[in-house]
């Protein structure tokens, strides 16, 4: 997967070269646009919501409905937990009150 997203993003910003574009709007559309029917788009597993846009819409558009947009923010959790832990661990920390 991480290939062929690589691939795209290339792909991407040599047609934006070729048509004298901005590729960072290209890697822009790119990230927000959903993976498929059953993954959200990277930016919303990245950030819990839907992107903002130019366009006007309500904020109750911007949550994310993807079903088990849940479980990704609660797995990204868990991994940022034990990365902590690993850290602390490693470098002597202690783990702060309130986490």
């Amino acid at each position: 997967v991480a290939k062929r997203a690589v691939g795209t993003v290339k792909a991407l910003w040599k047609k934006a070269k070729e048509e004298n574009t901005c590729p960072y709007t290209a890697l822009s559309m790119y990230r927000i646009t959903p993976l498929d029917d059953k993954m959200p788009s990277p930016y919303e597993l990245l950030y819990g919501r839907k992107p903002n846009s130019l366009l006007p819409i309500s904020k109750g558009a911007l949550l994310s409905h993807h079903p088990h947009v849940d479980d990704h923010l609660e797995k990204n959790r868990a991994k940022q937990a034990k990365q902590q832990e690993f850290y602390d661990m490693r470098k002597g920390g202690k783990k702060r009150e309130g986490r």
